[in-house]
């Protein structure tokens, strides 16, 4: 007899939303970025109701005010979803018609803004809106949510090379999930066999040799460091960003109406430079981390068990009352 909440479920069903083998003993094939399960994994953050990150699927999360003794108090952190997550080319522009630029923003996410250095682009008098307003540290600032921000690098020819930048938590869970989902593109098109972590370099002189950390990404702006004008994608809040080194968008320093200024066009990608440049665009949509809220899980946790246990007492007796 099967018992809600008590009685085991069908054991093939269950290996199989897990992709694993079959009771036939063949392979399932491997989950698709969009079919992977959700995952929930620990991460370091300032706040207490926010200790662990969901990828490939929404977090438990909602929004609420930050409370008091707690960075950015005051503002609206939570809620964001999945669905929601891609941004523009544009610094604090998460859609079309959003005037740039992340000071005194509500944190949808919970993670911080990407912190550009002062020092980029200060000649330019549109630069200023670039450093969040000072408003998030240092990008080596290790209390953000994640910690610093640091880097990964995936050259996908010899003239096309992306970039990812964000907390160093982000990176180092995308740097994972970039190597097992685009692989085949980047062994195909570079000719390169690789091993995890794949095409992290310090500078640009070392190209794609691995390193097991992610390159920091520091306040000195050089040839190596992703730079705000090569940016050709905003993620969840502008906390990620995926930058193409030959890419220079020159309505990144403009002056006057945001909101009139026209980004450059993307220069046109070979086959297989397109591939990868899609493959690492939707793994970041796909498996970005994205927070969850301590407290709404145990709410949610103890809610759900007292309701089942109320229910399954109220089955029971039912049952007790038709045998009697």
């Amino acid at each position: 007899m099967y018992v809600p909440f008590l009685s085991k479920g069908n054991t093939l069903t269950k290996r199989k939303a897990r992709g694993g083998k079959s009771s036939r003993g063949g392979k399932d094939k491997p989950l698709s970025l969009t079919e992977k399960p959700p995952q929930v994994k620990s991460i370091r953050t300032p706040y207490p109701q926010y200790s662990s990150v969901t990828t490939y699927g929404d977090p438990q999360t909602h929004s609420e005010t930050i409370p008091d003794a707690q960075p950015f108090a005051g503002r609206e952190a939570g809620g964001g979803k999945r669905s929601e997550i891609t941004g523009t080319k544009t610094y604090g522009s998460e859609s079309l018609g959003e005037a740039r630029g992340t000071a005194g923003r509500d944190l949808p996410y919970v993670f911080w803004p990407i912190a550009w250095p002062v020092g980029v682009g200060s000649s330019v008098a549109g630069a200023a809106y670039l450093s969040g307003g000072g408003e998030y540290g240092e990008a080596d600032n290790s209390t953000r949510p994640g910690g610093a921000l640091a880097y990964a690098t995936f050259p996908a020819s010899n003239s096309t090379t992306f970039r990812i930048l964000s907390d160093n938590t982000t990176i180092l869970s995308l740097i994972e999930d970039v190597n097992i989902d685009c692989s085949q593109y980047f062994t195909l098109y570079t000719n390169t066999s690789f091993t995890y972590p794949y095409a992290l370099s310090r500078n640009a002189s070392e190209g794609a040799t691995p390193f097991v950390i992610p390159y920091t990404f520091n306040n000195i702006s050089g040839p190596a460091n992703p730079q705000p004008e090569q940016v050709i994608q905003y993620f969840r809040g502008s906390t990620i960003a995926l930058t193409l080194d030959a890419y220079n968008n020159s309505a990144t320093y403009a002056t006057g109406n945001s909101l009139l200024q026209v980004d450059s066009s993307l220069p046109k990608f070979n086959g297989g430079e397109q591939q990868i440049y899609d493959c690492i665009a939707k793994a970041i949509r796909s498996a970005a981390p994205l927070m969850n809220s301590s407290n709404r899980l145990r709410v949610s946790s103890l809610n759900f068990g007292t309701f089942g246990l109320a229910w399954i007492i109220i089955w029971l007796f039912k049952v007790v009352q038709d045998i009697c």
